[in-house]
């Protein structure tokens, strides 16, 4: 049950609610409003977050409703104080043993910062935290082989527990979700990572602590621009926050494979010139294979009006029937070469389906080195399995579909 307060001049005068049915939310996030509808007359008002309420941190504030399975569902307040409904997949701070953790770090962060010798780690990330794998790995073992102390990397336990590296690096990796990687967020000045500052702690955060720090966008920011040419144009309206000054910090350095790149950062998301470096990519620097690549590696990349239905009914949405089209397109006597690597927001969703046999833990970086072809739609993974020598097949069977819902203007033509 959604319950909401209505106050007027300081005074609770009304209480009213409705049921939350999770099955009729497809998108991620949903405006709230309310309407009536009365003698032929339509009354629509969005619902304010917090009419009334003074300070910053009360407004950044999110309210976690339920957690089902692997869904979280909790109302945020909007840029425009309007209330919206967030759906998407659990993380680990939505638990209270981790929103704990996070207020006590940032009490801790207070005192740390007058100790003489204050703790100024400068953190490096990639997808979720979860990742060891793109561009900002290769800068961090880069930067230890360089002697820089402060440099430290955030990476989730299994992630680091199967990961083979140096020790000189392993010793310089903090987990995910201790009270350590909490501490290193609220005390960090620099962030350096392939996504966006909010997968330094988790991808659409609940806390108001943590949002308040991301928010407020005290700190300087390194992106180390993943793709060798933007697939979805910056212009596009669902990138309309990829901009300095939205997700990003105004004096955001932006690191880009390409002067095509450097051209997409400048004119279509305002990064000023002076602040994009061409680079290439680090990531290529690791192009290897095994000798014996003989896999068929799958790889669609993700649909945002997807998202919720294939949590709740995987079967009917269009990634699915897509991935199982593909996966029939393969003679039979093949099959047993096949790797599906669905997008992670949906891998958990197709274990319980007739795709799960094709389904594979393995890295992006082990897949791509034991496969000789590349089946995929959008991805920019296609530029990886290209570099290192794979046949690349393009399914472009939803392409009207992807330019009407998602692109608008893209590169990928």
């Amino acid at each position: 049950m959604l319950t909401f307060r209505l106050h007027h001049f300081g005074f609770l005068i009304a209480i009213y609610g409705f049921r939350l049915d999770p099955a009729a939310f497809k998108e991620i996030h949903n405006g709230l409003f309310l309407r009536s509808l009365s003698d032929g007359l339509d009354f629509k008002r969005p619902i304010k977050y917090k009419t009334l309420g003074f300070g910053r941190r009360r407004y950044l504030n999110s309210r976690m409703i339920f957690l089902e399975g692997c869904r979280s569902a909790y109302i945020r307040m909007g840029g425009n104080g309007n209330s919206y409904l967030t759906i998407r997949e659990t993380v680990i701070s939505d638990q209270n043993i981790y929103q704990f953790k996070i207020f006590i770090a940032w009490l801790l962060s207070y005192i740390f910062r007058f100790l003489p010798r204050r703790f100024k780690p400068i953190l490096l990330y990639e997808k979720k935290s979860s990742k060891y794998e793109e561009s900002a790995s290769m800068l961090f073992e880069r930067l230890v082989e360089y002697g820089y102390r402060e440099v430290k990397f955030i990476l989730s336990k299994p992630a680091a527990d199967s990961l083979v590296i140096d020790r000189k690096y392993r010793n310089q990796i903090i987990i995910k979700g201790s009270l350590r990687h909490y501490i290193a967020f609220f005390l960090c000045k620099t962030f350096i990572s392939t996504e966006s500052p909010a997968h330094a702690i988790d991808l659409r955060v609940a806390n108001p602590y943590a949002l308040e720090k991301l928010a407020r966008r005290k700190f300087d920011f390194v992106f180390l621009q993943h793709g060798v040419s933007y697939m979805i144009s910056l212009g596009a309206k669902e990138r309309r926050n990829f901009r300095p000054g939205k997700i990003f910090p105004d004096n955001t350095k932006v690191v880009v494979s390409s002067q095509l790149e450097a051209d997409e950062f400048r004119v279509n998301a305002g990064f000023l010139e002076r602040n994009i470096y061409v680079t290439g990519l680090p990531k290529f620097d690791h192009k290897v294979r095994f000798s014996q690549h003989d896999k068929i590696m799958i790889m669609p990349t993700w649909r945002p009006w997807d998202y919720n239905l294939i949590a709740l009914d995987v079967r009917n949405s269009s990634y699915y029937r897509m991935c199982v089209e593909i996966v029939g397109s393969v003679p039979d006597e093949l099959k047993e070469k096949v790797i599906l690597m669905p997008h992670p927001l949906i891998m958990d969703s197709l274990r319980d389906t007739d795709l799960s046999s094709y389904l594979t833990d393995l890295s992006y970086e082990h897949a791509l080195r034991s496969a000789s072809i590349l089946i995929t739609d959008y991805s920019s993974i296609a530029y990886d399995a290209f570099n290192r020598g794979c046949v690349v097949v393009f399914w472009w069977k939803e392409k009207g579909r992807m330019h009407g819902k998602v692109w608008r203007r893209s590169h990928a033509d």
